[in-house]
């Protein structure tokens, strides 16, 4: 009996893997009230290791096992077939695919209660591939419909209203972290110098500037590099730490660049890392 009277909520997001929307619905999933709501991941591509972690919680996940940036008959079936016998009383959408997707697909299912979920600001759009400029134009013409669009800022409002979504209501609604795993550690950054190999190379002491994200246009990490190499004339004593899927030695772009501005000695590429609240520490 209690079961039936909880709130059924599908959310339906582009990927599972490891990135700030994907962290935020996990971090979601777990904080709110079990007793009052049911929760069921739908991903547009694969399970991915955030969706393993959601199983492991009791969250029903599923994935439709599209090619990233590409649609199939196959996966949009299971979509349709999924939100039909699932019939939540809300369906919530995370970034541009899943929010096309999903106002479609949830309005042929019958779903009334559709919110659109928005996580970036001030995007250089050319620099994204055509599915995807697509995809955002379609849900600017189409962003009357959800009952409601939230932004995780007031800036990502105000560049998506600049690209013409018209939304019935906007809602704000700011990223949270849990300070119990994000908080100093006054023994990480020892930790975390001697894995870079730099704790003992500067007797008079030296500074760490840290950058987590994913490679992506978005992120410029191109911008962050040159800005290192400037500062790093004025400043000596500074050393930068990137983080993120895709920043690595494999990635030659980044590694031609730091070459060019001669500064392999002081950018450390860290790639994707699961303890990231223990460097950022």
């Amino acid at each position: 009996g209690d079961i039936l009277k909880r709130i059924s909520i599908v959310h339906l997001i582009t990927t599972l893997d490891v990135g700030g929307a994907e962290m935020m619905l996990m971090k979601l999933l777990s904080s709110m009230d079990k007793e009052r709501y049911s929760h069921h991941v739908i991903s547009l591509t694969t399970i991915g290791p955030l969706g393993e972690k959601i199983l492991e919680t009791g969250v029903p996940v599923n994935a439709l096992e599209m090619p990233n940036g590409r649609i199939t008959v196959s996966g949009l079936l299971k979509l349709w077939k999924l939100l039909r016998s699932i019939k939540p009383a809300l369906l919530q959408t995370w970034l541009y695919h899943a929010d096309l997707l999903g106002l479609v697909f949830g309005k042929l299912s019958g779903i009334r209660n559709i919110c659109w979920n928005i996580r970036c600001s001030d995007m250089d759009i050319g620099k994204y591939r055509s599915s995807t400029k697509w995809t955002i134009k379609l849900c600017s013409l189409l962003s009357s419909f959800p009952k409601v669009i939230v932004t995780n800022s007031e800036a990502a409002m105000k560049f998506h209203v600049n690209l013409g979504y018209r939304a019935r209501q906007w809602i704000t609604i700011p990223n949270g972290f849990d300070l119990n795993r994000f908080k100093p550690d006054k023994q990480a950054r020892q930790r975390l110098t001697e894995e870079l190999g730099i704790s003992n190379v500067h007797e008079s002491g030296f500074s760490l500037i840290g950058f987590v994200a994913r490679y992506d246009p978005m992120k410029d990490h191109r911008n962050f590099i040159n800005a290192a190499g400037y500062l790093h004339k004025i400043r000596p004593d500074l050393h930068f730490v990137l983080v993120g899927r895709g920043v690595d030695k494999d990635n030659t772009l980044l590694m031609e660049q730091i070459s060019a501005l001669r500064m392999n000695e002081y950018l450390h590429l860290l790639g994707e890392r699961a303890d990231v609240p223990e460097i950022i520490a």
